[in-house]
């Protein structure tokens, strides 16, 4: 993929972990409301089965992105990771603006003891600016040439240019940051494993950004969780994505986890005016890659606290307890 071309389903039971009081605030409060949970360790993908744990995880490494955005001068990250850098995405943020946003950041997951793998942490966080509000609402579609199939497919265009565009002065694109960084990360001579965790925009570029590191990295095996996703292209790019699913080729799986009320997930409308948009679809059982939808149901009351991080956060906390009590 260039800058010009390119199952299973759960719902939740009456909760058995519920959300601690207080804890919950409504996404009107910005970053500073998505504080990053002590405790959550990292759990390794198993082939390609759902892990509920290793979703908790890349929920909570998510909040990171979004303090990192809060408090500039105390960049943290998981402490499951070392040797981070931050990520910066194109915000439309004006002509005098040189002031980056940054959106993520990419890390070395720290070794696990008698495990050989090399894995690469990828995480972005979702929409908080009023810029990045405007390019999440430009639901206008950008016809990319989706590799190897050579099919044209229309991906949204505020995502695309989010993903291609330069994040700022003399900053090249975040696809271009990947394209710099991940090769550093890469050993030789060990099995090799990124993991791409995203909430709300930030899964929508976590998408691209999967495709765009498979494509590039055939031998590289991709794991992405991804939450309260909205629509990212057309019906052709998800018959696309689902194509290179059947591709033996590629070692990957991506899991979408979706509230069945929250809002975001539903966005842009798969008919909206002459534009056509379509989720990713699910794959057969007898494909090579996965590609899944993993739902639930949990209704807070409010819009954007049934799209919150910790709503997610503690659906994943309860297949946690299910699995553990062999449900």
């Amino acid at each position: 993929m260039q800058n010009d071309s390119f199952g299973l389903s759960k719902t939740d039971k009456p909760n058995s972990i519920g959300l601690p009081a207080g804890l919950m605030k409504t996404f009107s409060t910005g970053c500073p409301g998505y504080e990053s949970l002590r405790n959550v360790p990292f759990s390794p993908q198993i082939e390609q089965n759902f892990n509920p744990k290793l979703a908790a995880w890349s929920i909570n490494a998510c909040t990171y992105a979004y303090q990192d955005l809060c408090h500039k001068n105390e960049i943290t990250y998981p402490p499951e990771v070392e040797n981070g850098n931050l990520l910066y995405w194109y915000a439309d943020s004006g002509f005098f603006s040189k002031e980056l946003t940054s959106c993520g950041y990419i890390a070395k997951i720290k070794d696990i003891p008698g495990d050989p793998t090399n894995r690469i942490a990828l995480i972005f966080r979702g929409t908080q600016t009023d810029q990045e509000w405007s390019l999440d609402a430009t639901v206008k579609q950008t016809e990319i040439l989706m590799e190897p199939s050579g099919e044209i497919v229309k991906i949204h265009k505020g995502f695309w240019e989010i993903l291609t565009k330069a994040a700022g002065e003399n900053i090249p694109s975040l696809q271009e940051q990947i394209h710099t960084y991940l090769p550093r990360y890469l050993r030789k001579n060990v099995p090799n494993e990124l993991h791409v965790g995203g909430h709300s925009m930030g899964s929508a570029i976590a998408t691209l950004a999967t495709l765009d590191a498979i494509l590039r990295n055939p031998g590289l095996k991709v794991n992405t969780y991804i939450t309260g996703c909205p629509r990212v292209g057309n019906p052709a790019f998800a018959n696309a994505v689902n194509d290179l699913a059947k591709n033996p080729n590629f070692d990957f799986s991506i899991w979408r986890i979706a509230n069945t009320e929250d809002i975001v997930t539903t966005l842009p409308e798969p008919i909206f005016k002459n534009l056509i948009y379509s989720h990713l679809l699910i794959t057969e059982r007898e494909d090579p890659n996965v590609i899944d939808l993993i739902s639930f149901t949990k209704n807070l009351g409010k819009i954007w606290d049934n799209h919150h991080l910790f709503n997610y956060y503690y659906a994943m906390k309860n297949l946690i307890a299910e699995d553990e009590n062999g449900r």
